[in-house]
């Protein structure tokens, strides 16, 4: 029996992988078994957790507790009881994989996906001899034996502990030590980027990757259409190595709005200038973006290491400039280096976790 918590607050998952590891215990033994294998590795292999009624309409859990998790199990157990079922044992289930039994193409489209998308990564390819064991084995007990030595494997491989240590030190390096975590945090409902160029586009895309409607500024009709041309290839590169589908492309294209006119960027939450490294242009920027951006908007740069305090210092608003340093390509590059001068306010801190 396998029963699950509602709400939005009780994800059902096996992120593993993301840890350099495969779930164990018989993970790729049972939900092969469960859910058919090619589901089974979509799931494994992404690491992302389901909502609870996508994980009951497709078969991982029994069914979905919406009150009292204890209460719901013992009813559960007694609606079970009462009609006579007998005790499921998943280890003896083979109908979701029989049709999948000697069909090396599934297991060769899960390989191909698993190089576009995770590169270099050691557990995807343990994950998959695992689920193929499950298939084609056809002894619960012989999958075991796969399953324990490739999790061993994964174990002692070096690629574990750097994603253990990453997974703990993203976590960590979000703690400040001097900002409270009640410190409220500004809702990003709108972005905007000055400059469409390789760091401009990447950061636009950033906030179109997490659904951030973001306006683009440049000087000249020919610069904002190569830089959008620019993100659509890349968006299209993404489509074409499995990493997001058409539909979601589509998307996110929506989400981005081209502009040649400041005052344009003026409704947006937070600005970001990408402009090129050089202090005069940026504070001519920031004088520009002084007489257009809403009270309480937060104005950003992303000066790798220009003084911030004299781009504060073109506006009458220091409290809400900070520095926001992205690494090149910046749609793929997760480290955000964020700093500010001496007027800011703390609150911004905590305002960056809605755009991380």
């Amino acid at each position: 029996m396998r029963l699950s918590r509602g709400g939005t607050d009780a994800p059902v998952g096996l992120p593993e992988v993301k840890l350099g590891l495969l779930p164990g215990a018989g993970g790729t033994q049972r939900l092969p078994r469960l859910v058919g294998a090619q589901k089974a590795l979509e799931f494994i292999l992404s690491g992302d957790p389901l909502l609870a009624p996508q994980a009951k309409a497709l078969g991982i859990v029994d069914a979905v507790a919406e009150g009292d998790v204890v209460d719901a199990a013992v009813a559960f157990a007694n609606d079970l009881v009462a009609q006579g079922s007998k005790l499921r044992k998943i280890r003896n289930e083979t109908a979701k994989i029989e049709a999948d039994r000697g069909n090396a193409e599934l297991f060769a489209a899960a390989r191909k996906q698993a190089a576009s998308t995770m590169r270099g990564r050691f557990a995807p390819e343990m994950i998959i001899r695992c689920v193929e064991a499950a298939v084609n084995e056809g002894d619960f007990d012989a999958g075991m034996a796969i399953e324990r030595e490739c999790f061993a494997k994964c174990l002692a491989h070096p690629q574990r502990e750097a994603l253990i240590h990453m997974f703990f030190a993203e976590r960590e390096c979000a703690k400040i030590p001097d900002v409270p975590k009640d410190t409220p945090v500004k809702r990003i409902a709108s972005a905007a980027v000055v400059g469409c160029g390789t760091m401009g586009g990447g950061i636009a895309m950033c906030f179109a990757n997490v659904g951030i409607p973001v306006t683009i500024l440049e000087m000249e009709q020919a610069a904002l259409d190569r830089g959008l041309g620019v993100i659509r290839k890349n968006y299209d590169r993404m489509v074409n190595r499995g990493r997001i589908t058409q539909a979601q492309l589509d998307e996110r294209m929506k989400l981005l709005t081209g502009t040649l006119d400041y005052a344009a960027l003026g409704k947006a939450d937070v600005v970001i200038e990408a402009v090129y490294e050089n202090l005069d242009v940026k504070v001519a920027v920031f004088e520009k973006l002084e007489k257009v951006m809403k009270p309480g908007a937060i104005i950003a740069s992303n000066t790798s290491g220009l003084d911030v305090d004299r781009m504060a210092a073109a506006t009458s608003r220091p409290q809400d400039v900070i520095g926001l340093h992205f690494f090149s390509p910046a749609n793929i590059m997760r480290l955000l280096e964020s700093g500010a001068g001496q007027g800011y306010e703390h609150r911004n801190d905590r305002d960056l976790d809605a755009t991380r």
